[in-house]
């Protein structure tokens, strides 16, 4: 399975997964479901309460879907991190790659203004849809 990582506010990641899966892969980004202002949302409704960010994530809300994408990101056989991705994004394929496993960082486009050289720990950069389908093929499921 292909673990397709991005931004909640990035409305191509549907229809990447979904050209991902007319090459025969598995593709997982179910957390695409949450909507583009999920973050924002339960971070509101945590400090309405009085929370910090530390304290909030031990609450059951947080841990739940935190554990329901860790699940997900060790289930995973290769990852597929979709730019631009913050935080989060980096976290979960950093994970990814600290167990070994296959990670892409895809860019649709040329090489961004300002170059990341850490970027250089994953597997691969991939510059359109036609080489991450190469990618992935190379390093067959």
């Amino acid at each position: 399975m292909i673990y397709l990582i991005g931004s909640l506010k990035n409305p191509r990641i549907p229809e990447i997964a979904a050209e991902i899966r007319t090459w025969g892969y598995d593709v997982f980004e179910q957390w695409h479901a949450a909507g583009p202002d999920a973050d924002k949302f339960w971070q509101e409704h945590f400090q309405k309460k009085g929370y910090n960010m530390r304290d909030a994530l031990q609450c059951a809300f947080p841990q739940t879907a935190l554990n329901f994408d860790r699940t997900h990101l060790d289930k995973a056989e290769i990852g597929v991190l979709v730019m631009p991705a913050g935080k989060s994004g980096f976290a979960e394929l950093g994970r990814m790659n600290g167990q070994g496993k296959t990670t892409f960082v895809y860019m649709d486009g040329p090489d961004p203004e300002k170059w990341d050289l850490m970027l250089g720990l994953f597997t691969r950069i991939m510059y359109d849809m036609q080489e991450l389908e190469r990618g992935l093929r190379a390093y067959r499921l």
